[in-house]
């Protein structure tokens, strides 16, 4: 376990060939965290600084890609710009409804 901005992180494990085959597959199981607001971006609301290279270097150059957040219980990937929550899961994308006429 290590800490980073004051959270306590545990690796859990590297992503599965499903989970990575691709950048559209890759989207659909992460998201934004707004609670935790980890990031680099300049946005209302960004909480934390984030920098991938120092929250490996926290992890101890952990070789995994997933961690749990012992705070809040949700899983994280750190990404170039954002820690975004991951979702084992695969999210759907909404759907346009078809309109009668």
């Amino acid at each position: 376990m290590f800490e980073y901005n004051g959270y306590h992180f545990e690796s859990v494990r590297k992503l599965k060939e499903s989970e990575k085959k691709d950048i559209c597959t890759f989207s659909k199981h992460i998201r934004s965290d707004r609670e935790l607001g980890i990031c680099d971006y300049d946005v209302d609301w960004k909480k934390h600084d984030y920098s991938w290279k120092d929250f490996y270097s926290a992890s101890n150059d952990s070789q995994l890609d997933i961690f749990l957040c012992k705070e809040n219980g949700k899983l994280y990937v750190p990404c170039e710009h954002e820690l975004f929550q991951f979702e084992e899961k695969e999210h759907k994308l909404p759907t346009a409804k078809k309109i009668k006429r």
